[in-house]
């Protein structure tokens, strides 16, 4: 029931538009476009491609293997960021909604998920205690120290034990390992 909760509580689609992009990393080109906006989840890898996700891809090895998971998975509404080398192909892919070219996809990365972060955090208030906020999941099994600091959006499994003093951030899950 917890994972069910986790899931809907953090997974949540952010809208960014395709310019806002491209104004955030100026090495960014389109390749393709079908849309001028974009409803992301989360990140994606390669070797496990989903729908609602961005994809960095730089290498052909990490192409081909998104392309064969895109085959064996049912995806569609595809944001990709790739390099230069890998343009026509990935532009020319029909799973691939919106393609975007960078000439250094390691910086593409970095800049781009600064910006989602920002999107999708930045309304947080990462020192309030998630307790008083009442945004928290905590296990009536788990012990918790009232001396503790638990951030939002925490989730505390069954079992766990928190002490005085602990810090425990926003948007963490703690599970009991034995």
């Amino acid at each position: 029931m917890i994972k069910n909760m986790v899931k809907n509580k953090f997974e949540t689609l952010q809208t960014i538009e395709i310019n806002e992009l491209i104004e955030y990393d100026s090495s960014l080109t389109i390749a393709k476009s079908l849309r001028k906006n974009f409803s992301l989840d989360q990140l994606g890898i390669a070797y496990e491609p989903k729908s609602y996700a961005l994809h960095f891809i730089k290498s052909e090895s990490l192409w081909k293997n998104f392309q064969e998971k895109c085959q064996t998975y049912d995806v569609s509404e595809v944001l990709v960021i790739v390099d230069k080398k890998l343009e026509s192909v990935a532009a020319n892919h029909p799973r691939i909604s919106t393609c975007l070219v960078s000439t250094n996809v390691e910086l593409s990365m970095a800049k781009i998920s600064h910006l989602l972060y920002k999107k999708k955090f930045s309304s947080f208030n990462w020192l309030l205690d998630g307790r008083t906020a009442a945004n928290t999941i905590i296990h009536p099994t788990a012990l918790v120290s009232p001396l503790a600091f638990i951030g939002e959006n925490v989730v505390i499994h069954e079992n766990v034990v928190v002490h005085p003093g602990a810090h425990i951030s926003a948007f963490c899950e703690i599970e009991c390992l034995s």
